[in-house]
């Protein structure tokens, strides 16, 4: 599974509950290069830096890359990778006080709720626990599945 996140210095919480929109009180994540790798490796000491402008944290087996890009513009980094980074990504932007947008959704991570679990209930969008599967008025244990029936009273 592959993940692509755009990290912002943002003056006000954005939205969680509806997808981004424009950013209009952005301001830079760091004076320099030199100071925003300092700022990621100081919470995220495993990271890479072989490519100055491109970290990478390898963490069970997932690899996730902060790209800096030109260096010119620190208002955005990019961070992608193969796995699920919400959890590592929440904690971050908790730390600096940045905020971190999903490209796939388009929506910002809640720092508190990083994989969105509370805002999809609001919605409804999770399903509800499947009832428990019928049981046998007789002896109440489980009905098979196959044939509907009970397997011990028949």
């Amino acid at each position: 599974m592959s993940s692509q996140f755009l990290v912002y210095n943002l003056d006000e919480k954005p939205p969680f509950d509806r997808k981004a929109g424009s950013r209009k009180h952005e301001r830079p994540l760091a004076e320099s290069c030199d100071h925003l790798r300092q700022i990621l490796s100081t919470h995220l000491p495993e990271i890479d830096w072989s490519d100055p402008m491109r970290g990478i944290l390898d963490v069970d087996e997932r690899d996730l890359q902060f790209s800096l890009g030109d260096g010119g513009d620190l208002t955005c980094i990019v961070l992608s990778g193969s796995g699920v980074f919400e959890d590592t990504i929440a904690e971050l932007c908790k730390v600096t006080g940045w905020w971190a947008m999903d490209t796939s959704t388009g929506r910002y991570i809640d720092p508190d709720d990083p994989f969105g679990r509370g805002i999809d209930e609001i919605r409804g969008l999770v399903p509800p626990a499947p009832p428990p599967p019928p049981g046998c008025p007789r002896c109440k244990r489980p009905l098979s599945v196959k044939t509907g029936r009970c397997i011990y009273c028949g």
